[in-house]
C-alpha cells in the first residue's frame, strides 16, 4: 500500500510538473523567464520518470541506462535552476547566447560521459535489497561538484537579489527562495551525499525517493509567488487548469460510457462544454487583461499626480518669492511718480506728465497683477488670514463706488447704486478682503462695457445681504460661465477688448468671498447681453470670532 502511494504522488508531481511548465511557456513563449522556468519542470520531470523505472524495471540492462538517465537529468535540471534563477535576477551576462551556450555543453559533456563511457560511474553492483548502485570513479566527484555548484550558485544568485531590491521585489523572491532552498537541501542530503550507512540500508530506497518528493516545493513556493506577485498570469493558468480538468473527465467518461445511446449523449455534453469553456477563457483573459492595463495606468496617473502636486507647490512657493521680491520696488515706483505728477518736485511739461501718466497707470496693472498672485499663492499654502470686524456694509459698498466714478465718467459710462429697500445691519467681515472682491466685479465692468451703465444693488435675503453688479457689456455664453472663477482663465471675447489681465480676480474674490460662509456666481443672456455678478454674504459669518457673532445679533435686534 505504501508503494502505491509513494507511485501516485511520484505522478501526481509529474502531471504538475509537466502542465504548469507547459502552459507557462505557452503564454509567453518569448520571456526568457517563462522559457527556463519550462525547461527546470519538464528536466525535473524526465528526472523523476528514470528514478521511478530504474527501481521498477525487470531487466538489468534497462535498470542500468534508466540510473544513468537519472543522473543525466539530474545535472540538467541543476543546471536549468540556474539558468531560470539568472533569468529572474536579469543577469544578461550570463543569459546571453555566448555565455549560456558555453555553460550548456557542462551538462551536456557530463551526460555523454555518463552514457558513453565510464569515466563517471565505472561500474554498478546490487544491493542485498536489489537496489541498483553506481559506482563512482575519481571523476564522480566532479559531476557532484558541477550539480552541487550550480544549485548553489542559483540560490546565491536569488539571495543577491533579495538583498539588493527593494520592498516590493523582496516579497517577490523570498518564496523562489525558500522553494528552491528546501528542495536543494534534500535532493544534496538524500540523492549526491548520503552517507554510507544509508546506502547499505533497507530504506535507502525510500530515503533517495524524498529528493524527488521535494521538487514539489520548487513548484509550490514559486507558484505562490507568482499567484501572488504576478510573476506570470497564474490567474488565467488557473483557470485554465480548472477547465482542462473538467474536459477530462468528460472524455474519459465517454470511453465509460455503456452503449452507443450513452456515449453519444456524453459526446454531445463534452462539445457544448468545449464551446462554453472556450467562450470563457476568451472573456476571463479580455477581463482580466482590461483590469491589468487600467491598474497600470492608475498606477502612472497616481505618479503623475504626485509630480504634479510637487511641481505646484514650487510654483506657489517660486510666485510667493518673486511677488514679494517684486512688490516693493512697484510700490515705491508708484508713490515717486504720484508725488511728481502732483507736483511735489516742481513743475513738469504737459508731455512729460502725460508720458507719467500711462507709467502710473501701468504700474498699478503690475502692483495688482503682484497682488493677485500673492493671493493666489496664499490661499493655495492656507496662508490668508483674515480680520472679521463689525461693518457697515452700504458704506464700504459707497467707498468703493466712489473710487470707480472717474474712471467710469471717462469712458460715458453711467455707474449708480441701488439702495437695498430694508435697513442693512452691520455684519462681521474683512472689510480690506471684501473691498477687494467689489473692486475688481466693478473695475472689469467698466473695463468690458463700451455704453451703457454699471448699476451696483442691494438686496435682501432671507439671511443674506447679496451685493449685484450689473452692466451692458459683453456679456459671456454658458460654457464660458462654467470656466469664470478658474485661474488664469480669460475669455476670447474679454481678450479682444482688453488684452490686459491676468485672469486671476475672480479666482481670488471666488475663495475670499467663501472664507466669509458666502457664495460668488455670474449670470447672463450670452455674448453682447451683459453680465450680472452676485456677491452673498450671510448675516452670521460661520467663520468669524464668537465676539463679533454676538454684535452681529446686538445689532440686528436693534
Amino acid at each position: 500500500m505504501f508503494f502505491y502511494l509513494e507511485s501516485v504522488f511520484l505522478w501526481v508531481v509529474v502531471f504538475l510538473l509537466f502542465f504548469i511548465g507547459s502552459f507557462v511557456l505557452y503564454k509567453d513563449r518569448k520571456d526568457r523567464p517563462s522559457q527556463s522556468f519550462a525547461l527546470v519542470s519538464f528536466s525535473m520531470m524526465f528526472w523523476i520518470i528514470m528514478s521511478y523505472f530504474e527501481d521498477g524495471a525487470f531487466d538489468l540492462a534497462q535498470r542500468i541506462l534508466f540510473v544513468e538517465a537519472d543522473f543525466s537529468f539530474g545535472i540538467l535540471s541543476s543546471f536549468f535552476i540556474f539558468i531560470f534563477c539568472a533569468d529572474m535576477a536579469r543577469l544578461s551576462f550570463i543569459t546571453k547566447k555566448p555565455f549560456r551556450s558555453l555553460l550548456m555543453t557542462v551538462p551536456i559533456l557530463f551526460s555523454a560521459l555518463i552514457f558513453f563511457t565510464d569515466i563517471i560511474i565505472s561500474t554498478y553492483h546490487v544491493s542485498s535489497y536489489g537496489i541498483i548502485e553506481p559506482v563512482f570513479s575519481n571523476m564522480g566527484m566532479v559531476y557532484n561538484f558541477a550539480v552541487s555548484f550550480f544549485l548553489v550558485a542559483g540560490v546565491g544568485i536569488i539571495f543577491w537579489k533579495y538583498n539588493t531590491s527593494d520592498i516590493v521585489e523582496k516579497t517577490r523572491y523570498i518564496y523562489l527562495l525558500i522553494g528552491l532552498s528546501l528542495a536543494i537541501i534534500i535532493v544534496l542530503v538524500t540523492n549526491v551525499f548520503p552517507s554510507e550507512g544509508i546506502k547499505s540500508g533497507p530504506y535507502y530506497q525510500f530515503f533517495s525517493r524524498l529528493g524527488v518528493f521535494s521538487t514539489i516545493f520548487v513548484v509550490l513556493f514559486p507558484g505562490y509567488a507568482i499567484i501572488r506577485h504576478r510573476l506570470f498570469n497564474v490567474r488565467i493558468l488557473a483557470t485554465e487548469i480548472l477547465s482542462f480538468g473538467i474536459l477530462l473527465i468528460l472524455f474519459v467518461q465517454i470511453f465509460l460510457s455503456n452503449g452507443w445511446y450513452q456515449m453519444m449523449l456524453r459526446l454531445i455534453v463534452f462539445v457544448i462544454v468545449l464551446v462554453l469553456i472556450s467562450i470563457l477563457m476568451k472573456s476571463v483573459e479580455g477581463e482580466i487583461h482590461r483590469k491589468e492595463e487600467l491598474q497600470r495606468i492608475s498606477d502612472s496617473l497616481a505618479i503623475a499626480n504626485e509630480r504634479l502636486k510637487e511641481l505646484d507647490n514650487a510654483k506657489s512657493e517660486f510666485i510667493s518669492i518673486a511677488s514679494h521680491q517684486l512688490r516693493t520696488p512697484l510700490t515705491a515706483i508708484k508713490g515717486y511718480v504720484s508725488l511728481i505728477l502732483e507736483g511735489s518736485y516742481g513743475k513738469i511739461p504737459v508731455s512729460v506728465e502725460d508720458v507719467l501718466e500711462k507709467v502710473y497707470l501701468v504700474n498699478g496693472r503690475l502692483v495688482q497683477l503682484v497682488e493677485d498672485l500673492l493671493n493666489v499663492s496664499r490661499i493655495e499654502s492656507g496662508r490668508v488670514r483674515y480680520q472679521f470686524v463689525s461693518t457697515e456694509l452700504v458704506s464700504l459698498i459707497t467707498d468703493v463706488v466712489d473710487i470707480f466714478r472717474l474712471q467710469a465718467k471717462a469712458k460715458q459710462l453711467d455707474l449708480v447704486i441701488q439702495p437695498a429697500k430694508e435697513t442693512v445691519p452691520k455684519m462681521t467681515l474683512d472689510i480690506n478682503k471684501i473691498k477687494e472682491v467689489l473692486s475688481n466685479l466693478i473695475d472689469n465692468a467698466i473695463k468690458y462695457t463700451t455704453e451703457g451703465n454699471i448699476t451696483v444693488s442691494i438686496h435682501i435675503t432671507e439671511n443674506a445681504v447679496q451685493v449685484v453688479v450689473s452692466d451692458t457689456g459683453i456679456g459671456f455664453s454658458s460654457e464660458q460661465k462654467e470656466r469664470l472663477f478658474q485661474k488664469f482663465v480669460r475669455s476670447k471675447e474679454t481678450i479682444k477688448l482688453v488684452t490686459s489681465g491676468s485672469g486671476l480676480g475672480l479666482y481670488v474674490g471666488k475663495n475670499f468671498v467663501e472664507a466669509h460662509g458666502g457664495k460668488i456666481w455670474a449670470e447672463s443672456e450670452g455674448p453682447g447681453k451683459g453680465a450680472k455678478f452676485i456677491v452673498e454674504l450671510p448675516f452670521v459669518n460661520p467663520h468669524a470670532l464668537q465676539e463679533d457673532i454676538d454684535s452681529f445679533k446686538e445689532s440686528y435686534r436693534g
